[in-house]
Formats: structure tokens, C-alpha cells, sequence
């Protein structure tokens, strides 16, 4: 009897446990909250990307003003890294990482995502999800293109700089903080990318008339 029911209640499409929404939606009611859910999710990732773009800027501070205990070509490239990271946050779509080959795997690891750069971008950039994301490369402007090889590269540099010269704790610290400040807003773009409301999409149909 028991058995039964809970049988009868995973058939049912968008079956919620929750008393504030409806046991059952049907397909008006399932499409409403998927939009809701990607707006609420879109907006978000709007929010977090204005945020990562103010983590390199409030990291360069120490750089700028003469603080860290660096010679003056590691400091310079040290902010000159951070501000890139940060000018690329501020360009690119929240979702996107500036790299076609890391986006193209996201994509058809997501499946249903394929669409997602056209929902989440935070009304900057274009996104690259809703097709092949190598189809629009040579339309890019140079600093979408290049520029994030180049700040990765950057990034290394200076870290391997500051193991070369072993300055100590402090130093190597420092050099190291603009590849970890890169890592954690390339991290974050992963996280947000891997969050799509829309795959609900697919579970609304799967279960249908089930």
C-alpha cells in the first residue's frame, strides 16, 4: 500500500514534498517556474561576477601602493595581472572562462546546457553556448581572444619568478596571490556554469505522461 503510493507520486511530473508549492504542476505552471528559477539564476550570476570583479582590484591595492615586499618588475606584472583578470570578468559573460576548448567541454558535458551562454550572460558579451563555440572565434575581438592565454601565462610567470628568487614567505606569497586570485574567479565561472535551471527542462518532458 505504502510501496503504492510512493510509486504514484514519483510518476507524477515535478512532484514537490513542499507545502508552499503544489503537490503537481502541470506543463503551465512547470514552465513558469523554470523561468523564474532562470531569472533568479541569471541575476545571481550577475551579482557574483560584479563581485569576482572586484576581488583583483581590491588585491592589486597592496601592489599599487608599494606594500609588498617585491622588486619593482614582479610587483608591475603582479598588477598588471590582476587588472586583466579583472578587466576579463567585467567583459565576459559570468559563465564564460575566455577559453573555446574548456567551454565546448562544459557544454557537452551539460548536455541540455548547449543553450546556456545566451541566458546567463548577464547582458555582457555574447556567449558561446548555443552553438559551436569555436564557430565564432575569429570574430572576437583581440582582448577575448588572447588575452586570457595571456594572463594565464602572466600568472605563471610571476609565480615561477618568486620561486626563483626565494625571497622568503612574504614574497612568495605575493607572487603567487595573482594566479591564485585567477584560479578563484576561473573556479567560480565553472561553478556558475555548471548551474542551469533550463536542464528542468528535460525532466519536465522525460516525466510526461508518464
Amino acid at each position: 500500500m505504502e510501496t503504492s503510493s510512493v510509486t504514484a507520486r514519483l510518476r507524477r511530473p515535478f512532484a514537490y514534498d513542499s507545502d508552499n508549492l503544489p503537490e503537481d504542476l502541470d506543463e503551465e505552471e512547470q514552465e513558469t517556474l523554470i523561468e523564474t528559477l532562470t531569472t533568479q539564476n541569471t541575476a545571481q550570476n550577475a551579482t557574483y561576477a560584479r563581485i569576482l570583479t572586484l576581488l583583483p582590484l581590491v588585491a592589486a591595492q597592496p601592489y599599487i601602493l608599494n606594500l609588498a615586499s617585491l622588486p619593482p618588475l614582479p610587483r608591475l606584472l603582479s598588477i598588471s595581472c590582476l587588472l586583466v583578470t579583472a578587466y576579463l570578468t567585467y567583459i565576459l559573460p559570468p559563465t564564460e572562462t575566455g577559453f573555446p576548448a574548456l567551454n565546448a567541454r562544459q557544454g557537452a558535458d551539460g548536455g541540455s546546457r548547449g543553450g546556456r551562454g545566451v541566458g546567463n550572460d548577464g547582458g555582457r558579451g555574447r556567449g558561446t553556448r548555443g552553438g559551436d563555440p569555436f564557430s565564432d572565434v575569429a570574430e572576437l575581438s583581440p582582448a577575448r581572444r588572447y588575452l586570457p592565454y595571456l594572463n594565464l601565462s602572466l600568472a605563471v610567470l610571476i609565480s615561477l619568478l618568486s620561486l626563483v628568487e626565494g625571497r622568503g614567505w612574504p614574497a612568495l606569497i605575493q607572487g603567487c596571490l595573482p594566479a591564485l586570485i585567477y584560479g578563484v574567479v576561473f573556479a567560480a565561472k565553472l561553478v556558475m556554469a555548471d548551474v542551469d535551471p533550463g536542464e528542468l527542462r528535460g525532466l519536465k518532458y522525460d516525466y510526461k505522461g508518464a
